[in-house]
């Protein structure tokens, strides 16, 4: 058994108590559902002083539908998602998306602003400390720990790069980016909004002055809610994974009339660009032969890359076939 490291428990009961110790403890973990955070804490990835938990904060909760669009508050649990006609009907991919994550036990726990700003993911750090440990570590002449969680190391997906390769891995993730939808943040600052698709950076590493970060958000700031303006057409979820529960995806296709976003290749969503032609005339093995050229998986999973990078196209191809059953057209 992994053992949690120390660490002071923090339990706001409002969001603006949440947010003043957000800004006192910028260093702190945020901890909502706990299905990635935990783990990882066992892993030794993360070894906060401070836990950050907001589970209890009703503010945060809920799901709101009106003429304005779709409101989902960052602690509602994919579950709830899952199981909501209104969703169902409006956004079929968002629910095929939570319906994908893990196992039902874990969508109880898991929660949508967990899924959003889930760690990325990569077979050589994504493992027990004593596993690292074993590549040499920062103490090793020449260091050969994993660079996204050792700053002396390398990475070992692309030892000449000069950033963090570790995949991108949140399956509502690119759905959300069809839908246009934007994350609500929040701190004693103020609130603001900013895109989903504008929320992740290049490199899989967190924050430092030399480098865009993981996550393109202030230290001090809470995901509160997620916007999604009412949308105009069906959207289309697909994933590839070893098994249908528990893996973390190998790759992730959204489909919708807006395009076709790619996930898990990367440490962020790619949209797949110049395609617009190719979606009005309705030709899938154009648009489904540009995103396989574009598409440049690396081997941050112990399935072969080249596998990986041939699935993007059939997945595509399938994806944009379900969409047009959707649509009315039985091709």
């Amino acid at each position: 058994m992994l053992p949690l490291p120390d660490f002071d428990l923090h339990r706001p009961q409002t969001l603006p108590e949440a947010l003043r110790l957000r800004a006192a403890l910028p260093k702190a973990r945020i901890l909502a559902g706990g299905t990635d955070l935990i783990p990882s804490m066992k892993q030794g990835l993360f070894t906060p002083q401070d836990v950050l938990h907001i589970a209890g904060l009703a503010e945060l909760k809920g799901i709101t539908v009106n003429a304005d669009g779709i409101r989902v508050g960052a602690l509602t649990s994919l579950t709830e998602m899952r199981r909501d006609a209104r969703l169902a009907t409006l956004v079929p991919g968002l629910v095929a998306a939570c319906k994908s994550v893990a196992t039902p036990t874990l969508q109880n726990m898991a929660t949508l602003g967990g899924n959003l700003l889930l760690d990325t993911r990569c077979r050589f750090y994504n493992q027990s400390q004593f596993w690292r440990e074993a590549l040499g570590g920062a103490n090793a002449k020449p260091a050969t720990g994993c660079l996204k969680c050792d700053s002396a190391g390398i990475c070992h997906i692309a030892p000449k790069g000069k950033g963090c390769y570790a995949a991108h891995s949140a399956d509502t993730v690119p759905t959300l980016i069809l839908l246009g939808a934007q994350a609500e943040l929040a701190s004693v600052r103020g609130t603001r909004r900013l895109a989903v698709e504008a929320l992740y950076g290049e490199d899989g590493r967190e924050a430092a002055p030399d480098r865009s970060p993981r996550l393109l958000i202030a230290g001090d700031e809470v995901l509160v809610a997620v916007h999604i303006p009412t949308p105009t057409g069906p959207t289309v979820h697909r994933k590839v994974r070893a098994r249908a529960a528990i893996d973390y995806p190998m790759l992730l296709v959204a489909a919708s009339a807006e395009g076709v976003v790619l996930s898990s290749l990367g440490p962020r969503p790619q949209r797949v660009t110049g395609i617009q032609d190719s979606m009005l005339d309705a030709d899938i093995d154009a648009v489904a032969q540009a995103a396989f050229s574009q598409a440049f998986p690396l081997a941050t999973h112990v399935w072969a890359s080249t596998w990986r990078k041939k699935m993007v196209r059939v997945e595509v191809r399938r994806a944009l076939a379900e969409l047009a059953t959707l649509n009315g057209d039985p091709r």
